[in-house]
């Protein structure tokens, strides 16, 4: 009898290697669609397009976006599609995989962003050949380039280790970001909140004026330097702060806190996946007792209660998170020793960053409408029963829509009651009602033609952006923008429609 021979390290390496080579060249050609692409659409069909190119402010965007999206797909990917059994099979397999994951997943956030730079490095030179008489533009120096670049590095170093120790642990990938966002938020909120403690009593506090201080926040820096993308806040703190950390101190800090994390990682990614091996479980005994109630008469009603109940946790954790980002503000504001707000303005101002997190929550709710319905065993079974899918998808994304119009709709309402001033948020106001709508229908369509999570919420993201800014930019009566991002959204309806009657995708 013999015995099936073990394959060698270098062939692990292989397989692995071509196995993250394929799935982030997809993560790669997404994000450079969405990093390059956008901002080089918005430049060239702008009504001035020699003045500049949005590359910073995109990058300032796409980097924790983008890195959020690929730790979290790195966190829980292989649990989600249950492919955790054939790497324990293979020697070594797991900690090179955990390994492979976080170079590839860096560097697949890094490529797009280091191509971002290097167009708005050289745009100016490139208006000027294409128009010799044009008046000089601001050019960015090499210097600003590589310092631009460095920094990103270590940012996305930094968020992607904390992001996929965060969710390490969870079933999916949509379960690691919530983990990880919720987490990371948390964190920063206390940073923010002890660091008005802690100058509460000088003339350097958010939003006040910035003078020098005798604060010793010393060991408060080397914290910042630990923490999710710190090193964008390390500056801050020591700005004119008094005595100052050796050059080595901060960077010292850095390289030994994410060490421990990279560790972690390479560790626990192993310890978390376990044997593979599935324990038969005594079924629980059945409750003699229990009563069901009986099931609705009404079809629609059933798939809006089905819908109803797959995005309420979205809505209540957006509601919870943007009440108390509102809540810590208006906490910090009190610290200022000139400024105080009354119940008015603060009940204006939550209301006012409640209805500004539409977005993001229609971005979520967009992506998840359909995902748990268009999985592999959901799908298949229940086409194989006598429903329409085209009544399916009006109900689900109708029931979505409303939900969202309720809730949020009622905050933007409320908003513009209290405050004494006109509810205002570039880039116009009146698009306000219809922007959420076209980031909605936009996640619907991306969701129902990609069914991976990360590929539909940065398709999501990039279309709607598009056509938001698009429809901003060219077209002037407010009348007309409101009718044409109305347009936009029933073309991505329908097409969405079309897509999941006839189970179009991408997979």
């Amino acid at each position: 009898m013999h015995t099936a021979k073990k394959p060698s390290m270098f062939a692990v390496w292989r397989s692995l290697l071509w196995k993250e080579a394929h799935e982030h060249k997809w993560k790669l050609a997404a994000l450079m669609a969405l990093a390059v692409g956008t901002p080089l659409l918005l430049a060239l069909t702008d009504r001035s397009p020699y003045d500049s190119f949005p590359g910073l402010e995109t990058t300032v965007l796409y980097v924790p976006l983008a890195t959020l999206f690929v730790a979290m797909a790195a966190a829980a990917s292989e649990r989600s599609r249950d492919t955790l059994p054939l790497l324990v099979r293979l020697p070594g397999a797991l900690r090179v995989s955990a390994l492979l994951k976080f170079v590839f997943g860096v560097l697949a956030v890094l490529v797009p962003a280091y191509a971002v730079l290097a167009i708005t490095f050289a745009w100016p030179a490139l208006m000027e050949w294409v128009d010799p008489g044009m008046a000089p533009m601001d050019r960015f120096s090499p210097t600003e380039l590589v310092a631009w670049c460095g920094q990103i590095t270590l940012i996305v170093t930094s968020v992607f280790l904390w992001v996929s120790v965060l969710g390490l642990r969870s079933a999916n990938e949509v379960r690691a970001g919530i983990v990880a966002i919720v987490a990371i938020t948390a964190m920063w909120g206390l940073w923010g909140g002890s660091y008005q403690w802690l100058v509460r009593d000088q003339t350097h506090y958010l939003g006040g004026s910035l003078g020098q201080s005798t604060t010793d926040l010393r060991a408060f820096e080397l914290l910042t330097a630990a923490m999710p993308g710190g090193l964008v806040a390390v500056e801050a703190v020591s700005f004119h702060r008094y005595p100052r950390l050796p050059a080595f101190a901060v960077p010292l800090v850095y390289c030994l806190t994410h060490g421990v994390l990279l560790a972690v990682w390479l560790r626990h990614f192993g310890a978390a996946v376990g044997d593979g091996r599935r324990v038969n479980q005594a079924s629980p005994p059945t409750a003699h007792g229990a009563w069901l109630e009986p099931p609705m008469r009404s079809r629609l009603a059933a798939v809006v209660w089905k819908q109803y109940r797959e995005c309420r946790p979205v809505i209540i954790a957006t509601v919870i998170g943007a009440i108390g980002f509102a809540a810590y503000i208006i906490f910090v504001v009190q610290f200022a020793p000139t400024q105080r707000v009354s119940w008015r303005e603060s009940a204006s101002f939550m209301a006012s960053v409640l209805s500004a997190s539409v977005f993001f929550a229609a971005l979520i709710v967009g992506v998840g409408a359909f995902h748990e319905d268009l999985s592999r065993g959901v799908n298949e079974f229940w086409r194989s029963r006598p429903i329409d899918a085209g009544r399916w998808f009006v109900v689900k994304f109708l029931a979505g829509a409303a939900l969202l119009v309720a809730v949020f709709g009622t905050a933007a309402l409320a908003a513009e009651w209290l405050s004494d001033y006109p509810f205002m948020m570039p880039p116009a106001t009146h698009v306000l009602p219809v922007a959420p709508l076209v980031v909605y229908a936009a996640a619907v369509l991306a969701s129902v033609v990609c069914r991976r999570v990360v590929y539909a919420t940065l398709l999501g993201l990039g279309v709607s952006w598009s056509v938001i800014q698009l429809v901003t930019e060219k077209v002037d009566a407010p009348f007309h923008q409101i009718a044409a991002l109305l347009a936009a959204t029933a073309a991505m309806t329908v097409a969405a429609w079309l897509a999941f009657r006839n189970d179009w995708s991408l997979r």
